[in-house]
């Protein structure tokens, strides 16, 4: 991967949504040894305990904590979910927030790739050269994305989609 550090700084994690996707992504950061300080949903007790981690409240408990110590990462997934994905991203993002990147080691990635913020790439997708992937995509489990491909904007690629050399995803598909 062409000037794409996996983790921006390193700093401990807050998961925004405590779903099905979530549960993915603590395994996946948990392999990577990233430190997850917990997750946040207001449909759940402070302090419950989800797959191994903490609920710390809703949304609004990332602002007690400074910009520049803690990194986010966004699990809201699913059609009837994209547009508050959306919205909860660059709300949080103009105040200075940054989403981390979360990328499971079985990935196959080319070097030639771009990989921008807050992507998520899960189990055994394969990424090949000269693709761009935009700001806030998930490339779901088995996902495999060929050469020259250009993923927009908030864009989720499906378990197991397979997309062939030059395709271009618009923003916000799925």
């Amino acid at each position: 991967m062409k000037n794409n550090p996996i983790n921006l700084n390193n700093n401990p994690l807050i998961i925004l949504g405590a779903g099905a996707h979530a549960k993915v992504l603590i395994d996946i950061l948990k392999i990577c040894g990233r430190k997850i300080l917990g997750v946040t949903d207001s449909n759940k007790q402070i302090g419950e305990n989800f797959n191994s981690v903490k609920v710390l409240g809703n949304d609004e408990i990332v602002l007690k904590y400074s910009i520049n110590e803690i990194e986010l990462v966004n699990s809201l997934v699913g059609l009837d979910k994209k547009k508050l994905r959306l919205e909860l991203t660059k709300s949080l993002e103009n105040k200075g927030y940054v989403f981390s990147k979360v990328i499971h080691p079985s990935a196959i990635i080319a070097e030639h790739v771009i990989i921008n913020k807050g992507v998520q790439i899960m189990a055994g997708a394969v990424i090949q050269s000269n693709v761009i992937i935009g700001n806030s995509c998930i490339v779901n489990t088995g996902a495999i994305i060929d050469h020259d491909c250009v993923i927009k904007e908030n864009c989720h690629i499906a378990p197991g989609v397979t997309l062939n050399g030059g395709v271009v995803i618009g923003e916000r598909t799925h």
